[in-house]
């Protein structure tokens, strides 16, 4: 996460820029939230879209940080078969819903998609924000940080936006869009807009 922070700091300077906005979706939440640890002294809002970060994945964990665990990864890569029969089983016997189940399937159809996956969760694996950390920079730089959810996103559900903005809810803002996870919208944009304005 420091050497991270590090790195973003030098391409902020490159831009010539002392403070900015960042805007991170999905998996690029867990990014941002961890600048937000790391560097809030350069950031002057956020927006956090349907954000990863905001709850550990034991699940997850166990598989990008344990050697046994990045084997099966690897595995996975090149052999899907049982991963996919798993989650058509669970579809069928009504224990992940169906808009989860095409989400998990979809982005892992292909060789590439799966090899993607694979390499860019394995990469952000180090970087666990720690959500008191987070909102206690919060405060004491005074940085504006929206939360942006899909009403109906299964993959990251509205609910957990909570556990972020009550510890700091003079900073936080919840809002909600009627979608799901894909949230790269134009709606989105309508959204932002006003709050870009407010911080101009």
């Amino acid at each position: 996460p420091q050497e991270f922070a590090r790195f973003f700091a030098a391409f902020a300077d490159t831009l010539g820029a002392d403070k900015v906005g960042l805007l991170g979706y999905s998996l690029g939440g867990r990014v941002a939230l961890t600048l937000l640890e790391q560097l809030p002294e350069r950031l002057r809002q956020v927006f956090l879209v349907a954000p990863d970060g905001l709850k550990t994945k034991p699940w997850y964990r166990g598989l990008a940080a344990s050697r046994m665990g990045r084997m099966l990864y690897k595995r996975f890569v090149v052999a899907p078969g049982g991963v996919h029969t798993t989650i058509k089983a669970l579809r069928g016997a009504r224990l992940l819903n169906e808009r989860l189940s095409r989400f998990l399937l979809g982005q892992t159809d292909s060789r590439a998609k799966r090899q993607l996956v694979h390499d860019v969760w394995l990469s952000y694996r180090l970087l666990e924000p720690d959500l008191p950390s987070v909102a206690t920079q919060v405060r004491a730089y005074g940085i504006p940080v929206h939360l942006f959810f899909g009403k109906l996103d299964r993959v990251i559900p509205p609910r957990l936006g909570a556990t972020l903005r009550e510890q700091a809810p003079e900073f936080i803002s919840q809002h909600q869009l009627p979608f799901g996870h894909v949230l790269l919208l134009p709606e989105l944009g309508a959204a932002l807009a006003p709050l870009l304005a407010v911080d101009k």
